[in-house]
């Protein structure tokens, strides 16, 4: 079963009066920092300052689209990192195309590094927000209470420290995996708003162009937040198509940020 199908066309389940997301089986993808990447965030995680914002009234969102409105826009969030050509090529995209793009950032793969100075670039034009992705992808619904903080801590250090990023309120739990718990806790670290998605372009795995094509035909319309991964470069040869059918609708991706006017 794939990671991130579809159950009844991106059925949202309620669970514990939250919205979670039906999904299948995890990836295999394995952390590929070096040691001296992780000692870093160890030591970043033991020593930098958080300063807590207040928790708002509407303290929990899962934000499965985007306002309604008049804009013709929807929110491409993508995941992981695990190639850093992908991550790369769909930056590159994303810039040519006076797109806005969200990566949720999987703190432990090496990839976030090595395209430091892109990202960064990207950061500052209004191209690349980054958010909280936790640190090494694990299911949080199935971890204790101080691994779960360790994860979305650990991830946010690692943002902080090296791009100068404060990625809260948003963040997404791995595989889709939250419930009240995770929730209370990640909000308790100013992550009040983990983010889901209500569409799917597929390319977390080995999918043709002809897949995800079909996928963003669906998927793509606007107010929606949609998932990708930079994950596989076989998604390379889809990117003309994605833009060939955001331009035919009139539709443009945008951070979150932009989303929502922060």
């Amino acid at each position: 079963m794939r990671r991130r199908e579809f159950l009844g066309g991106a059925s949202l389940i309620v669970a514990n009066g939250l919205a979670q997301l039906a999904i299948g089986d995890a990836p295999a993808a394995q952390a590929t920092a070096t040691q001296a990447t992780a000692a870093q965030a160890t030591a970043a995680h033991a020593t930098a300052a958080l300063t807590l914002p207040k928790v708002p009234a509407r303290q929990i969102s899962m934000l499965p689209t985007v306002p309604a409105g008049g804009h013709q826009r929807l929110a491409l969030t993508l995941d992981d990192g695990t190639s850093p050509a992908m991550l790369s090529r769909y930056m590159a995209w994303a810039e040519q195309n006076g797109h806005g793009i969200t990566l949720f950032v999987y703190g432990a793969m090496s990839s976030w590094l090595t395209l430091r100075p892109q990202i960064l670039r990207l950061i500052k034009k209004g191209t690349v927000q980054l958010a909280n992705h936790t640190m090494h992808h694990l299911p949080l619904t199935k971890i204790s209470d101080q691994a779960v903080h360790d994860e979305i801590m650990g991830c946010h250090y690692f943002l902080l420290n090296h791009f100068g990023v404060d990625s809260r309120p948003y963040f997404r739990p791995p595989y889709g995996y939250i419930d009240q718990r995770v929730t209370n806790i990640a909000a308790k670290l100013g992550y009040t708003t983990p983010v889901m998605w209500s569409g799917s372009i597929g390319d977390y795995s080995s999918v043709s162009a002809a897949q995800i094509e079909a996928l963003a035909q669906t998927w793509f319309t606007k107010n929606r937040i949609v998932i990708g991964h930079a994950n596989s470069t076989n998604g390379v040869v889809a990117l003309p198509v994605l833009e060939q059918i955001l331009a035919r609708r009139g539709l443009k991706s945008v951070t979150l940020d932009q989303v929502f006017s922060r």
